[in-house]
């Protein structure tokens, strides 16, 4: 998308029943009443906790965790997810 940019690229192996989850910064940037952000190790605090649930219920906990944390301050930023459940070999 932008030619000067590198990016990185890494492989994984999924098993069978694996979530995989796509989030825009605007939940690890989500700020507290002190400015600080909740950040990436909240986010897989969260993430690894929900791994057993549904998409939707991944979602909601997610959604909840960083409507808590920023104790309900307007959003500064989108906040986009998509997330499944490998259902494969």
């Amino acid at each position: 998308m932008f030619p000067e940019t590198r990016y990185d690229s890494e492989t994984v192996q999924l098993e069978r029943g694996h979530p995989v989850i796509f989030l825009s910064d605007g939940f690890c940037e989500t700020q507290n009443s002190e400015g600080e952000f909740f950040g990436i190790e909240s986010l897989l605090e969260v993430c690894e906790n929900s791994r057993e649930n549904s998409p939707e219920e991944i979602l909601q906990q997610l959604t909840e965790a960083v409507v808590s944390y920023s104790c309900s301050r307007p959003r500064q930023d989108d906040r986009t997810a998509a997330i499944l459940r490998y259902m494969g070999k």
